[in-house]
C-alpha cells in the first residue's frame, strides 16, 4: 500500500469514525426528546449511544455545548411552565414528569427561579403568554395553527417585534421563507392533536437574517376535558451544522427531486404517528421509491430480494388504493410523506453502516439519487 492510498485509507476512517459518533449522539438526543416525560437518567440515555456515561457526557457536551443534566432540565422546566400556563393537569402530576418524585421538591426549586410557588405561577398566567423572557425557540400554537406564545426570538426571526405583535397569526402570516414550509408545521400539529403523543423534528429554517437547524419537540397541551387544544414546539439550536450531514444530503436531494428550497422540515415517525398507517418496513421502501430509487437499490439497501420490496410495494399499493407505483407515489407526497425520516432508517445498526451489499465506502446517504460520494 503506497503512502497516497494510506492516507486516503485514514481519511475515510476519521470520516466513518466522525459519521457514526454523529448519529449515535444523534439517537441519544432523539431518545431524550421523545422520551422527556420519562426518567432520563445519565446511564439510561448514554445506553442508547453505546457510549460509556463517561465518554457520552464528554461528547454530548461538545455537540450541545452543556451537560446532559442541564439540557434535561431546561427542557422539562420550560415543559412544566407551558403545563401550568395552558392545561389543567394537577401540579403532583406535572412534578413527576419535571423529574421530582416530591411535589414539595419541584414547588421549592420552581419558586427559587420564578419567586412564585407553581399554584401562584398557574393562577397568575392562565392561557397569558409567558414565553417571552425564556431563552430559545419555543412557542405554542393552538389547532387552527395560530401562534399564541413564543419566546422574544422566535418572534423577531418570524419578523415580528414582541408577541404582542406576533400573537393571533398563523403559519402562513409569517415574515420569512419559513411561511413556506407551513402546510408542513401544520400537518405535524394536526399529527400531534390527533395521536396526543410528541413528533420530533429537525427544522432547516431560513429566516431573514440567519440559518438555523432546530432539534425541535411538538408535543400535545392537553385542556381539562382531555382534548388537545394546543401544541408547545421546543427546540433547539445547533451551531455546528455539520452534525447534521446526513439530513443536509438529504435536503440536497429533495431540493432536485421535489423543488424544496428554503426552509424544509422532516420528522420521525414513530409507531405512533405514522402518516399513512405503513408498517416500517413499508415505510423505508417508500422513502426511497419517492425518491426515485429502483427497485434494485431499494432490495440492497434493504439487504433482501427484489421480489420481496416488489410484494412491499404491492401491499402498499392495495392499502392505499393505488393502481401503480407511480399512483402511490403521487399520493405519498399529497400526504407530505416526503418530510418524514422513517423509524426504520434511525434503528439500523448505524446510518452509515458499510454492508455487503454496498461498495466498501458507501454510506446510507450516498445511496439517495443525487449525491455524490463527498468526504465531511
Amino acid at each position: 500500500m503506497n503512502h497516497v492510498s494510506t492516507t486516503r485509507h485514514i481519511k475515510q476512517h476519521k470520516t466513518f469514525a466522525k459519521q457514526l459518533q454523529q448519529e449515535r449522539i444523534l439517537k441519544a438526543l432523539l431518545f431524550i426528546h421523545e422520551n422527556l416525560d420519562d426518567t432520563l437518567e445519565l446511564n439510561r440515555v448514554a445506553g442508547m449511544s453505546h457510549y460509556s456515561p463517561y465518554h457520552f457526557h464528554r461528547l454530548f457536551r461538545k455537540v450541545t455545548t452543556r451537560p446532559v443534566h442541564e439540557y434535561i432540565k431546561q427542557l422539562k422546566l420550560q415543559r412544566a411552565l407551558i403545563r401550568l400556563a395552558y392545561s389543567h393537569m394537577p401540579v403532583t402530576h406535572i412534578a413527576h414528569k419535571a423529574g421530582f418524585q416530591a411535589a414539595e421538591a419541584f414547588s421549592r426549586m420552581f419558586k427559587q427561579l420564578y419567586n412564585f410557588s407553581p399554584t401562584q405561577y398557574r393562577t397568575l398566567y392562565r392561557n397569558q403568554p409567558i414565553l417571552n423572557e425564556l431563552q430559545g425557540f419555543s412557542c405554542v400554537r393552538d389547532s387552527n395553527q395560530t401562534y399564541i406564545d413564543a419566546t422574544k426570538i422566535v418572534c423577531q426571526k418570524l419578523g415580528f417585534k414582541d408577541i404582542l405583535a406576533f400573537h393571533g397569526k398563523q403559519l402562513h402570516e409569517v415574515k420569512c421563507s419559513v411561511a413556506d414550509i407551513a402546510p408542513v408545521f401544520a400537518a405535524q400539529d394536526k399529527l400531534v392533536i390527533e395521536t396526543h403523543q410528541p413528533l420530533t423534528s429537525i427544522d432547516f429554517l431560513n429566516y431573514n437574517d440567519s440559518y438555523n437547524i432546530l432539534l425541535s419537540t411538538t408535543s400535545p397541551v392537553f385542556s381539562e376535558d382531555g382534548a388537545v387544544n394546543n401544541v408547545f414546539v421546543q427546540s433547539i439550536d445547533f451551531k455546528d451544522h455539520s452534525f447534521f450531514d446526513f439530513f443536509l444530503k438529504l435536503k440536497e436531494v429533495d431540493e432536485k427531486r421535489f423543488g424544496h428550497t428554503g426552509s424544509q422540515s422532516y420528522f420521525f415517525e414513530n409507531e405512533s404517528n405514522s402518516l399513512l398507517d405503513l408498517h416500517p418496513q413499508e415505510s423505508s421502501c417508500l422513502f426511497y421509491l419517492i425518491r426515485n430509487s429502483k427497485i434494485k437499490e431499494i432490495a440492497a439497501i434493504h439487504s433482501c430480494t427484489e421480489k420481496q420490496i416488489e410484494f412491499t410495494l404491492s401491499s402498499m399499493m392495495n392499502k392505499m388504493q393505488c393502481q401503480s407505483t407511480q399512483q402511490l407515489i403521487e399520493k405519498a407526497l399529497v400526504h407530505h410523506f416526503q418530510f418524514i425520516i422513517p423509524q426504520r432508517i434511525l434503528q439500523a445498526k448505524s446510518l452509515y453502516t458499510r454492508t455487503s451489499k454496498l461498495t466498501q465506502n458507501q454510506s446510507l446517504h450516498s445511496l439517495l439519487p443525487g449525491v455524490c460520494l463527498t468526504e465531511i
